[in-house]
């Protein structure tokens, strides 16, 4: 036979199509295997407990995005090298006339080609949809039920598994509300998870957003987009008439200060009647001009029925000179056009409050008659106002907005640490709901009502890893997803950022801040960043206190964290694979070295010694310095942070509390000052209480003795609390 003999051509092309179909059985059984070698995993999970189950769910996890075979991928890997084969193996025979080379050729080609398709169907199964791919989604164990036999008798009980893996893909404009809700512990990913979300919607949709953050989270973004900082150069001004009627603005700027400043509805009351008559008079009134309306009626007895609660209203807004001032109009002409960040760092709670509201009620009038959504508005960690939505329920904008659907034409993204801050009209109206982990078991339980978790979900959100979460999608549901997915956040990458607000627009913000108002107020934060104190975390500082006092018993240190019902969860204190333990998160801080033993970055915020020591030779003599030190320890045992300032002239001690709402954050808008007494000396008494003045704070007078408090009791009038550590026992009086 020769090269063109037709009977050669027939047997290679037999040959071909035999070694196509062996290719083919030997992949399927291969495939076979697998899904077989599933199957049986599976039935050996079956009887096992809860907890193993999610051990194995999070190794899986742990091995990232490997692809597991699937059964409409292998059949699509097969059709496309049944097709290739003849495709590509008879035209290679015929130029090379070698059945071998033609054969690698085909295979070679053929693989390529299944690969290539496979992962495009892969990355493209969930995104063709045209939705946001906010991260990747695992298949997760949901529930346990009771399979029964042929003799429809029990027989155990099989694993019910929710998701499929691959790039979720979120639907935000296709949701019956617009609104998202971001739920976590603090570092647990939810700023993460809202500048993904924002940012990628901005990309996909061109909708711009507003972040107004609280806490100084996103000011990382400054190189990309405008940041605002308040008060340096954005100032608020809620009492601007506008094209308003003087009736409607007046009771709108009220109401603003109602929520903001927390005004009973008498005192709301006065403050619109107030504001009536400077509108009446021609006059756009400034907050300074209705503090000095407001004080000139109580020095006239004009509200002499009222005259305590109106007082209380002109201190609150003598406390926001601060914050009001003229509004920016690059600010107001550009917030729905281009992607910004308000910074709040820095004020207090009350101060936070009046700019978002003022910011929130502008926004709702200018977008009154929208339909589309145009602009997404971040809410992160502004929990106090979220509480203040429960008590001025009907008021209050955020339950306005939400309750409204698309009505204003733009969304609202809500992060906060606990799911219980948000009312529930909130919690209803919200199409997306993305859970975090790192809850205590109390707050996991109101979780686990509301959203109505399965047993096996609450362990799995127990112990999920930072950056992780559990999508709550209502859009999903009506498609037939009952379980709420298990999703990976992809964070935004410094290359992907760059390239989504290239084309923003950037204004040129003035970096100047305006001159601070006369006889401001130092509060917390200012004074930490005085003495230059970095804070730890509660959760880590309240190890390092264990550690300390435990002689750097690791063991000892352990047992002290749950006696004192600092942290209870094991998870927190060990850590897990993708979880760091308390050790290794003071390793990583420098707080302890390699032999976890305290650094002196460590002993600066430990050692009471050290720490007075900062004071140098203010710090007093030895009396005064031994009475210092027991404030210092009495404050370490309620797991506070103690600080000694190196100004002079300033007070002994100050006391940074945790927040007794989420018992893992520091509670910023409180702080105590001490001053140590061994003797009491009027003259002295007079310049402590007057040194403090400046400062927002309470002020508590320490003796070593009864008598010296009784004294102090006398000399204040009994206004100031004092306590007396004698030989550490400590008893207090309050006025």
């Amino acid at each position: 036979m020769t090269a063109g003999d037709p009977m050669t051509s027939t047997i290679a092309i037999f040959l071909v199509l035999l070694i196509i179909f062996v290719f083919y059985v030997i992949y399927l059984a291969c495939t076979s295997w697998i899904f077989l070698l599933l199957a049986y995993i599976r039935h050996r999970h079956e009887n096992r407990g809860q907890n193993k189950i999610v051990d194995d769910f999070y190794k899986y996890i742990e091995k990232g995005r490997k692809r597991m075979p699937n059964f409409a991928e292998s059949t699509t890997k097969i059709a496309i090298m049944v097709l290739l084969m003849p495709i590509m193996g008879i035209p290679a025979y015929l130029l090379s006339r070698s059945l071998a080379v033609s054969f690698i050729i085909a295979i070679i080609i053929c693989i390529a080609a299944s690969y290539t398709i496979a992962l495009y169907m892969d990355r493209m199964k969930k995104s063709r949809h045209n939705g946001l791919a906010i991260g990747y989604e695992y298949p997760q164990p949901v529930d346990k039920v009771e399979r029964l036999n042929a003799n429809q008798q029990p027989a155990g009980k099989s694993i019910v598994y929710a998701g499929s893996k691959g790039i979720y893909d979120l639907q935000l404009l296709s949701q019956p509300c617009p609104h998202v809700m971001i739920i976590g512990k603090s570092g647990e990913g939810k700023s993460t998870t809202m500048e993904t979300l924002l940012a990628r919607t901005y990309a996909k949709y061109s909708i711009p957003f507003l972040i107004i953050d609280w806490s100084g989270t996103y000011r990382k973004l400054g190189n990309t987009i405008n940041i605002w900082n308040v008060p340096g150069n954005l100032r608020v001004n809620p009492l601007l008439l506008g094209s308003m009627s003087k009736d409607k603005r007046a009771g709108i700027a009220a109401q603003v200060l109602q929520l903001a400043l927390g005004l009973t509805n008498l005192q709301m009351q006065r403050v619109r009647e107030t504001l009536l008559e400077i509108y009446s008079e021609g006059n756009e009134p400034t907050i300074q001009m209705l503090y000095e309306r407001i004080s000139k009626g109580i020095e006239t007895e004009k509200f002499k029925d009222i005259k305590v609660q109106v007082q209380y209203v002109a201190n609150k807004l003598r406390q926001a000179f601060e914050v009001f001032g003229n509004e920016p109009e690059d600010f107001w002409k550009n917030y729905d056009k281009t992607c910004s960040v308000v910074e709040l760092e820095g004020l207090t709670d009350m101060e936070k409050g009046l700019v978002t509201y003022s910011i929130l009620q502008r926004i709702i009038e200018e977008f009154k008659t929208e339909n589309k959504i145009k602009l997404y508005i971040g809410l992160d960690d502004a929990y106090q106002m979220l509480l203040a939505s429960k008590k001025y329920s009907d008021q209050h904008p955020i339950q306005k907005v939400v309750r409204e659907g698309r009505k204003y034409g733009f969304g609202l993204v809500i992060a906060t640490q606990m799911l219980k801050d948000l009312p529930d009209s909130v919690i209803s109206n919200t199409s997306v709901k993305l859970i975090h982990g790192g809850h205590e078991p109390f707050d996991l339980k109101s979780i686990h009502l509301i959203l109505g978790l399965t047993e096996m979900q609450k362990l799995i959100m127990h112990r999920m890893p930072v950056g992780n979460c559990m999508v709550f999608d209502e859009n999903a549901v009506q498609q037939g997803k009952v379980y709420a997915p298990y999703v990976q956040i992809d964070e935004l990458g410094k290359e992907e950022r760059e390239r989504i607000f290239r084309n923003s627009k950037r204004l040129k913000i003035s970096e100047t801040k305006q001159v601070a108002t006369q006889g401001k107020v130092k509060n917390l934060w200012s004074i930490l960043k005085e003495n230059r104190i970095e804070l730890p975390s509660t959760i880590l500082y309240r190890f390092l206190i264990a550690l300390y006092t435990s002689d750097n018993d690791l063991t000892a240190a352990y047992k002290l964290l749950k006696q004192r019902q600092w942290i209870t969860s094991d998870t927190t204190i060990y850590g897990t694979k993708s979880k760091p333990s308390l050790l290794e998160r003071a390793k990583s801080g420098n707080y302890t070295d390699a032999n976890g033993m305290p650094t002196k970055k460590a002993l600066d915020i430990l050692d009471a010694k050290l720490m007075i020591a900062r004071q140098g030779m203010t710090g007093g003599n030895e009396e005064h310095k031994q009475l210092m030190e027991s404030i210092i320890k009495m404050i370490q045992e309620k797991g506070n942070f103690p600080f000694v300032p190196i100004q002079p002239g300033s007070f002994d001690v100050g006391e940074v509390q945790v927040d007794q709402r989420t018992r893992q954050s520091w509670d910023y808008k409180s702080l105590k000052v001490y001053e140590a007494q061994t003797n009491a000396v009027k003259g002295e008494i007079e310049k402590c209480i007057e040194r403090n003045k400046g400062i927002k704070a309470e002020l508590v007078f320490a003796a070593n003795n009864e008598k010296v408090s009784s004294s102090i009791a006398q000399l204040t009038s009994n206004k100031f609390s004092t306590i007396i550590l004698e030989d550490r026992k400590t008893t207090q009086n309050k006025p």
